[in-house]
């Protein structure tokens, strides 16, 4: 195309500054995605998919009790029998479950043996 007027000729040069923009930003993306992918484990990648709160409660079986098969389970033990890997063991470990969700794993089992002993009328104080 000949440029003949200066309408055109800015026209022109508008043109070619958005075609290098889109270019640029492809070219950002893909960097981007290559930064995500070296840096990122499959456990930082579920989390933003899934949220926390849903990977934790993957990682927990139905019945949180603490008293089973007539013993009463110190927390240890009740970690080893709550926690189920099956649907989360490709992203992380049983000791990086439990490390990453001590807090809750606490709190649940302070709540479990709370419920046990007032059922059962042990009193603490």
């Amino acid at each position: 195309m000949e440029i003949n007027t200066c309408e055109q000729y800015v026209l022109a040069n508008l043109r070619q500054t958005l075609k290098q923009l889109d270019e640029a930003s492809v070219e950002i993306e893909s960097l981007k995605k290559q930064l995500y992918d070296a840096r990122d484990s499959p456990l930082a990648i579920e989390l933003r998919i899934r949220g926390e709160s849903s990977l934790f409660n993957s990682g927990l079986r139905y019945n949180t009790k603490v008293f089973r098969d007539g013993v009463l389970l110190d927390f240890d033990a009740w970690v080893e029998a709550v926690v189920d890997m099956s649907t989360i063991d490709k992203i992380m470990t049983k000791d990086d479950f439990t490390e990453k969700f001590a807090e809750e794993l606490c709190e649940i089992y302070d709540e479990e043996l709370a419920e046990y002993e007032d059922e059962h009328g042990i009193d603490h104080s």
